[in-house]
């Protein structure tokens, strides 16, 4: 398990690997992976990051501020506490149409928070460019949240805003230890799994938390489903 510091005894604000960039090629790029292996290649765990602290007056920020052309997986971060303006979310802040995101949890003792574009996996995904007939790779897949993810607009357990994203049997879950694990608070675009996509295609997505919402469109998988092509499946 690697530590960064103790969630009661923050030292310092965590400075997120990937710096705000312009294009895909740019921020994180590479696999950054956290699954365990035995002997035979067989995955058997992950690795977890606790102690995560990023608190306000930035974008882009999570574990991951920006990524590009990237392949994150088995990441779990646990006992943190990240929050910032824009683009806020647990494994990333924002990512691009190459990135992808696999089996990653935030664990029910963290708290996501912000203003617009929050989700307790990545915050934002623009993939554009990248459309989904062409899409090999799912952009999330079997990813699960198990924090409190809190924020305004375009707020999701898994993801805040996403433009021709590809989600695939990712959970937003509740944990009886904990009464806001998996809650999803905001005021418009609030969704269980995305708070806003325009374009996204969702198969086999659940959420067993509360979603809540103040103001406009919110909904047990999806707050708001935008464009001709967006669809959610089974």
């Amino acid at each position: 398990k690697v530590r960064f510091n103790e969630f009661k005894e923050y030292a310092t604000q965590w400075t997120p690997i990937g710096q705000s960039a312009a294009g895909e090629n740019e921020g994180f790029c590479g696999v950054f992976d956290a699954f365990q292996y035995n002997d035979k290649g067989e995955i058997v765990g992950e690795y977890s990051i606790s102690g995560i602290y990023i608190n306000g007056g930035k974008n882009e920020v999570g574990l991951f501020g920006h990524v590009g052309h990237a392949e994150i997986r088995g990441v779990k971060v646990e006992n943190s506490y990240i929050r910032g303006d824009e683009k806020v979310g647990a494994i990333a802040g924002f990512a691009h149409h190459e990135a992808s995101f696999v089996g990653c949890w935030n664990a029910n003792s963290s708290v996501v928070s912000g203003d617009e574009n929050v989700g307790g996996i990545v915050g934002a995904l623009d993939a554009e460019g990248g459309a989904l007939q062409d899409k090999e790779e799912d952009h999330l897949d079997e990813c699960v949240n198990r924090g409190h993810v809190h924020g305004k607009t375009n707020v999701g357990g898994i993801l805040g805003y996403g433009y021709w994203a590809v989600i695939r049997g990712c959970f937003n879950v509740h944990d009886t230890t904990n009464p806001n694990a998996g809650l999803v608070h905001g005021e418009n675009y609030v969704g269980g799994i995305v708070g806003l996509s325009n374009g996204a295609a969702i198969y086999g997505c659940s959420n067993y938390a509360d979603v809540e919402a103040t103001g406009n469109y919110v909904g047990g998988i999806a707050g708001h489903l935008a464009g001709e092509h967006a669809y959610l499946r089974k």
